[in-house]
């Protein structure tokens, strides 16, 4: 490692002290200096509970990629300078008494600065802004402790605490829903594309028990083996009105209509699938958190955008953004009101938006036409000439 330079000690002693003092919160560095696609754009420190002895989980995120591993205090700080003023330039320390940034001015300079401490919380791991979880710590909860997120006594596991994250903030999500849910006797809810259940019996906890609701609510899957799991969860657990399925999601038949559609992390166009499906049923509440979404990226083209595809993450991401775009303006010619909102912070998932739509019990013509006319207009920009769910839409003419 070359010489740490002398303007630069002052943030590592800090960092050092604070690590030894046991006041250590967080560190983050950020600020690319070059334009390398090779170089982390942001580094996340956090304390982890490894077998019960304090581990600082180094998070490096490049490109799309997520990059992690199990620091000692000793390692951390002789990592630190190794990428600080060669590959990123800004640091900010949270500790339980201050926040210090250190920012490189070039030549070898850094420039710091220090102010009062807004706490992030002293739990290894925690570092909860969200001083109230809907499922909280340190409390037993039966399916979490068998997907193995929480110990049999309710504490969190260290590896799983950004899943505990997750799972909050989708309870958030329906949460905010709740006054359109508020009809009275059973809550129709089906989970398109269900996959290991984890979101399915966090959804189920929260209206069941939380809310104290009674429920009809249907896991989709295409895998028998997944399914035969989470039925297998479910009978243990003694869920009630909670069962599983295996089939496509298009094909499946589920009859009436759908209080609650959710559809978490389907992969390209099972999320379309997802979302026509939930129309189809006439869902009053609609919500999906895309996964990686691949259909459109091949048809965009214009010159217009040619300055994108020169680097391909760029084109990845804006594929997506037109991909979840369109999903929304399509929900709004249905007669939906729809968010785009963000699902989990970034540092801890690429795919961190949320869809989220609510039926209009009478939608005007006017927003209906106008999510048209923007729909039209965003495809001809991207040279875009069909969807998923426009072939969806002249398949349902087409059978009337």
């Amino acid at each position: 490692m070359s010489k740490v330079p002398d303007s630069l000690k002052p943030f590592l002693k800090e960092v050092s002290a604070s690590l030894r003092e046991k006041t250590y919160q967080k560190l983050i560095l950020s600020r690319p200096l070059s334009n390398n696609e090779q170089v982390p754009t942001k580094v996340t420190v956090r304390p982890v509970l490894i077998q019960e002895e304090i581990h600082y989980q180094w998070v490096e995120r490049v490109g799309p990629r997520e990059l992690h591993q199990n620091l000692s205090a000793d390692q951390l700080i002789q990592r630190v300078p190794s990428i600080l003023g060669t590959l990123l330039g800004d640091a900010r320390l949270f500790t339980s008494e201050a926040e210090i940034c250190a920012r490189y001015k070039g030549r070898g300079h850094f420039q710091m600065h220090r102010a009062k401490s807004q706490s992030l919380g002293s739990e290894p791991e925690a570092h909860n802004r969200e001083k109230n979880y809907i499922i909280p710590p340190n409390e037993p909860c039966p399916f979490l402790a068998k997907a193995g997120i929480m110990s049999a006594d309710g504490r969190v596991k260290a590896p799983m605490y950004h899943k505990f994250r997750q799972i909050n903030r989708y309870l958030e999500l329906i949460r905010d829903l709740k006054g359109t849910l508020q009809k009275p006797g059973s809550l129709r809810v089906v989970d398109y594309g269900c996959g290991k259940s984890y979101l399915t019996f966090a959804l189920h906890h929260y209206l069941t028990v939380v809310e104290q609701r009674s429920v009809e609510m249907t896991g989709l899957d295409q895998r028998p083996d997944v399914i035969a799991t989470c039925t297998a969860i479910a009978d243990e657990l003694q869920l009630t009105g909670l069962d599983f399925r295996v089939g496509q999601i298009v094909d499946l038949p589920i009859e009436g209509k759908i209080d609650l559609a959710v559809s978490l992390h389907a992969c390209d166009t099972a999320t379309d699938e997802a979302l026509a499906a939930a129309v189809l049923r006439e869902a009053q509440v609609i919500v999906a958190v895309p996964c990686c979404q691949h259909e459109l990226r091949p048809q965009i083209r214009g010159e217009s955008l040619s300055g994108l595809w020169k680097h391909g993450i760029l084109a990845e991401r804006f594929a997506a953004d037109v991909t979840d775009a369109l999903r929304a303006l399509w929900l709004e010619q249905q007669g939906y009101q729809v968010q785009v909102i963000e699902f989990i912070e970034l540092e801890h998932t690429p795919k961190n938006l949320a869809i989220r739509a609510v039926r209009v019990a009478k939608p005007s013509r006017e927003s209906i036409r106008l999510a048209k006319e923007r729909s039209q207009a965003l495809k001809e920009l991207c040279g875009i000439t069909t969807t998923w769910l426009d072939r969806w839409d002249e398949q349902q003419v087409s059978a009337k």
